[in-house]
């Protein structure tokens, strides 16, 4: 299990997700989380350029505890002649000189400015980067994508529970050879608030909501634990990335693993939670 985590470190650098009511993560808090993801074989970490400074709090844990994790990291909105400069500062603040990852943040980037993916197949021809891609918000640009016949080693993009919208493309990607990192499993931290406490918003999916608590209580199975076995179940995924808050989330993190093998089982009742409705799934549509 823990192999095919990747830590998500937007926490590192701000105030993230719906659920979060510690806010950005500490010093001692983030050295306590890389301790721990260290001793327990999780190697992965996924941060982006403009998750405040997530990338340069990552270099100094690494620098100072002489720590090596493999970083996905993302290139922001930008004009083509900006890419050299946003790629140094971030190898700078990682402390590194080469990174796994490196994908383009916003599709709409390489929409305007097609060539800027020359840009990132040069520097993996200069050992900088070992795999390129995307990260992608809606299916719609992965079948753009397709339909240019578009080659690149790495896609991420939202899975879980409720958010199946990429599932008819795995076996494509897989063919393609491409590896897969997919984000969201706890919906910002959504499945985890009691129903009775979301704003009107979210009337559509409170009886969804409320099911997964009543399936967590019957079986004695954490949310968290049934929330990562659905989407542990694909093979097709590579790493899952996953946000961490605080040091007590990455601990829970680490003894989920029995559960989620019990959770296993349950599957088909998982499916059953699919939402259709992009308004819920895109965190960026939420009304505040």
């Amino acid at each position: 299990m823990k192999k095919r985590v990747a830590i998500g470190t937007a926490q590192f650098g701000s105030d993230y997700g719906i659920n979060n009511k510690t806010g950005r993560l500490s010093d001692e808090e983030i050295n306590q989380v890389l301790n721990i993801c260290s001793v327990n074989d999780i190697s992965f970490l996924d941060t982006a350029y403009v998750y405040g400074d997530s990338e340069k709090r990552i270099g100094k844990y690494c620098e100072e505890n002489k720590r090596y994790f493999s970083i996905i990291t993302k290139l922001p909105d930008c004009n083509i002649n900006e890419f050299d400069k946003i790629f140094n500062d971030s190898l700078l603040r990682l402390k590194t000189d080469n990174v796994y990852g490196y994908l383009i943040h916003n599709i709409n980037s390489f929409r305007k400015n097609p060539e800027i993916f020359n840009k990132l197949r040069k520097k993996k021809e200069a050992g900088k980067i070992k795999k390129i891609g995307f990260s992608l918000y809606n299916a719609d640009e992965l079948q753009m994508l397709f339909d240019i016949d578009f080659n690149f080693d790495l896609i991420q993009f939202p899975y879980n529970i409720f958010d199946r919208r990429f599932e008819p493309y795995f076996d494509t990607l897989k063919e393609k050879n491409v590896e897969i990192h997919t984000r969201s499993v706890y919906l910002q931290g959504l499945f985890f608030i009691n129903p009775e406490e979301l704003n009107i918003y979210f009337n559509s999916i409170k009886d969804k909501l409320d099911l997964l608590r009543k399936l967590s209580d019957r079986l004695g199975i954490r949310i968290q634990a049934l929330c990562l076995s659905f989407v542990m179940k694909n093979k097709n995924i590579d790493k899952i990335v996953i946000g961490i808050d605080n040091k007590k989330q990455c601990l829970e993190l680490i003894e989920n693993e029995n559960q989620i093998e019990n959770a296993f089982e349950y599957y088909d009742e998982l499916k059953k939670l699919k939402v259709e409705d992009i308004n819920i799934l895109l965190p960026y549509k939420w009304k505040k």
